[in-house]
């Protein structure tokens, strides 16, 4: 799956990657699911929540709907 190759890379990544990686695992949640998205992508878009640049935010945040959809909203809440 392209899921490791984006955790060890996003990172030390341009803002338009990061931005674009953040977009991507929104939408990639639907397609893996619950569990995997909990386990995996959860983590991944709460780092680039922390991320320096307003860009990698925003694009979390505008859809991250997609991803409460997915795992359910009083997950995101914890």
């Amino acid at each position: 799956m392209i899921l490791p190759c984006l955790d060890n890379n996003y990172k030390d990544s341009q803002t338009s990657f990061k931005a674009g990686v953040a977009l991507a695992l929104c939408e990639m949640s639907a397609l893996v699911g619950k569990d995997y998205t909990s386990q995996k992508i959860i983590p991944i878009l709460m780092a680039l929540m922390q991320d320096d640049n307003a860009e990698v935010r925003l694009n979390v945040i505008q859809n991250l709907i997609k991803v409460a959809d997915v795992v359910h909203q009083d997950m995101l809440t914890n």
